[in-house]
């Protein structure tokens, strides 16, 4: 009766673990597309400035909240 339900148990974890894997690797890679898009543009304060709102803000929940509400 336990080694069904230790199993079940085991897949469920291991199926959470790979999500959590895949949600980590997304928020870099989509970092990285963020970085590779301000490598081209000139260096100066508005862009170090738009650079960071963009890396600081997107997938934060509050950083988006206040966004929306300016």
């Amino acid at each position: 009766m336990y080694i069904p339900l230790l199993s079940i148990v085991a897949i469920a974890i291991k199926r959470l673990w790979k999500q959590a894997v895949a949600f980590l690797e997304q928020a870099v890679h989509s970092k990285h597309a963020i970085i590779a898009h301000y490598a081209t543009r000139r260096w100066c304060d508005s862009t170090e400035r738009a650079l960071n709102e963009e890396l600081m803000g997107r997938g934060s929940w509050l950083g988006n909240r206040f966004r929306a509400e300016k």
